[in-house]
């Protein structure tokens, strides 16, 4: 369950009791008292404003940056507010009912919501942008008049920058031998190398897999799935 924190010595004496429909309340002293264990989170801070002068005021900022905050201002003065009032999701109050505080944490965690909301579809749409970019720029080169070799070559550069991989390889399909053939990779081939291409049968390894099953598959870490042939490996060539 999210947690909301009430800081501050001045604040303890409080009626926080409406705010518990909103997470699990905990009273803390100072800003400095704040923990949180992995699975936690945290809804909404209700803060004295003099929380500003502790040591630890930066760090806290910068570590909830996104979480809401209602900042108490117990003398009615708007002194020492500044500091906060340059993050995002803060209001600051001056001696509010319980009712009050209800209404403006509710405010605060949707207005919060909603923005992460919008991140989220934001990055959603540059990743389709970027998607619909890409193929774009692959139905170019499918349609030029390149030659095959180059063409692969072409379409494997953009792909490595599209899914951010360190190298890139092509196996094709011997039709003869029904083998998976090493046809190129990413690396300068050394001058005076006449090294086999490495050659995988049919169903053998991650590509012979891939190609069996008809399924697109991404694979962290080829050393630990079973169906890597490190044979292919052996020589500097990685299957993939």
């Amino acid at each position: 369950m999210p947690k909301i924190f009430i800081i501050g010595e001045g604040l303890s004496q409080r009626d926080f009791d409406l705010l518990s429909r909103y997470g699990e309340i905990s009273i803390v002293k100072s800003i400095q008292g704040v923990h949180l264990r992995a699975d936690e989170q945290a809804a909404l801070f209700v803060i004295d404003k003099n929380q500003r002068r502790e040591p630890s005021f930066k760090n806290f900022t910068r570590t909830f940056l996104d979480v809401p905050k209602i900042i108490m201002s117990s003398d009615g003065s708007s002194k020492g507010l500044a500091p906060w009032l340059r993050f995002p999701f803060t209001y600051p109050v001056h001696n509010p009912t319980a009712r009050e505080l209800s209404f403006l944490a509710n405010r605060l965690i949707q207005e919060r919501d909603l923005h992460v909301e919008n991140r989220n579809l934001k990055g959603s749409l540059l990743g389709t942008k970027r998607e619909l970019q890409f193929f774009d720029e692959i139905s170019r080169i499918l349609n030029s008049d390149m030659e095959l070799d180059n063409m692969l070559v072409e379409i494997m550069k953009k792909t490595k920058h599209m899914v951010d991989a360190s190298s890139w390889s092509i196996f094709l399909l011997e039709e003869e031998t029904g083998e998976f053939v090493l046809e190129k990779k990413d690396e300068k081939k050394k001058k005076g190398s006449n090294q086999k291409k490495p050659r995988l049968k049919p169903g053998e390894g991650i590509a012979g897999w891939v190609v069996k099953e008809g399924i697109p598959l991404i694979v962290p870490d080829v050393s630990h799935d079973e169906r890597f042939m490190s044979r292919a490996d052996r020589k500097g060539e990685r299957e993939a």
